[in-house]
């Protein structure tokens, strides 16, 4: 099959050439469907994943923070997934202050995830996960301080965005779950199709 050579991935994140190399070599490895290299370049800078380190769009959520702020997304809710976004994260803030909207289910491993972000997050903001069991904002909040993190609650994403600092140009990271994802994303009238 040979050496291929597309353009970096679009999708953010240090560790995405490493997952679109696996991809190619998964696909050029099958063979029930064939897939012209053409179109392995083009998925490289057009691919699309929904609440994996996805930059929100401006809408109803963007709006509550300061006009220079960025709004990112990630569904990421175990010890590995969180290595790998607070690693993106810190290359999006480049210095910039980052906070974050967390929000876990009950039955996931919070102190691993926010210990991977204490040491690069300015601030961190507790909020349920409506319609699943989930870790107590206030039990998420009090984790983060014993993690050096300032550290609040919200009763919703809205609330907690409100809440962000002033800083400038800040990162806001909202992660922990795949359904806070979905209510973000609803909530910022921007549901994929």
């Amino acid at each position: 099959m040979g050496e291929l050579i597309t353009p970096l991935p679009v999708l953010a994140g240090p560790h995405q050439p490493a997952n679109l190399a696996l991809a190619i070599a998964a696909l050029r490895h099958q063979r029930a469907l064939t897939i012209p290299d053409d179109a392995l370049r083009t998925a490289a800078g057009t691919a699309r994943w929904p609440a994996r380190m996805q930059r929100l769009s401006p809408g109803p959520l963007t709006a509550l923070l300061p006009a220079d702020a960025e709004l990112w997304l990630d569904g990421g809710h175990n010890a590995n997934a969180a290595e790998a976004v607070s690693r993106a994260a810190a290359g999006v803030a480049q210095g910039r202050p980052l906070h974050l909207v967390l929000g876990m289910l009950e039955n996931k491993d919070a102190a691993a995830v926010i210990d991977r972000f204490a040491p690069i997050a300015r601030s961190l903001t507790a909020v349920p996960v409506p319609g699943h069991p989930h870790h107590a904002p206030s039990h998420l909040a009090n984790l983060a301080r014993r993690s050096g993190l300032a550290a609040g609650e919200a009763v919703d994403l809205p609330t907690a965005l409100a809440a962000i600092p002033q800083d400038d140009a800040p990162v806001v990271l909202i992660l922990g779950s795949l359904y806070l994802a979905g209510t973000a994303l609803d909530a910022n009238d921007e549901l994929p199709d």
